[in-house]
């Protein structure tokens, strides 16, 4: 696993909870996220996600198609590998969260998220961070 980067570490350390989403059996970031600090579930439509070690939590999830509320409350949602498809609909449960999202995304294919998101930051090593905006509609 490439280290992650320290703006995303400085963000993801601040946070009570977060959410990986599309984990499927490979927990290394989730782990590093947990050694932050913050409570993470890790969630996936493969139940091999099941198998996560403790601290992390894990749920069988289609982020897709799942009822979102299984999986809040969380500051955080992060996404590593997701595939172009997947990313509105990671988008669209993050905002449903009133979280801030984290994608990496699977290559270099990225899809437009701004109808969840409408901007968004370069963390480096391949990560955006797209900040939920506060009550008054401006981003944090």
């Amino acid at each position: 696993m490439e280290p992650l980067p320290s703006s995303l570490v400085a963000r993801v350390a601040k946070a009570r909870r977060v959410v990986e989403v599309g984990a499927g059996a490979r927990f290394e970031t989730a782990l590093a996220v947990a050694a932050l600090g913050p409570e993470v579930l890790v969630t996936d439509v493969d139940a091999r996600v099941l198998a996560a070690p403790a601290p992390l939590r894990a749920l069988v999830h289609d982020v897709v198609r799942g009822d979102p509320r299984l999986l809040g409350p969380a500051d955080v949602v992060l996404a590593v590998r997701a595939p172009e498809e997947l990313q509105l609909p990671i988008a669209r449960v993050a905002r449903r969260l009133g979280a801030d999202l984290a994608l990496r995304p699977l290559k270099d294919e990225w899809a437009d998220v701004s109808e969840a998101f409408p901007r968004w930051e370069a963390l480096g090593a391949g990560w955006r961070w797209h900040a939920r905006p506060s009550s008054d509609g401006r981003e944090w």
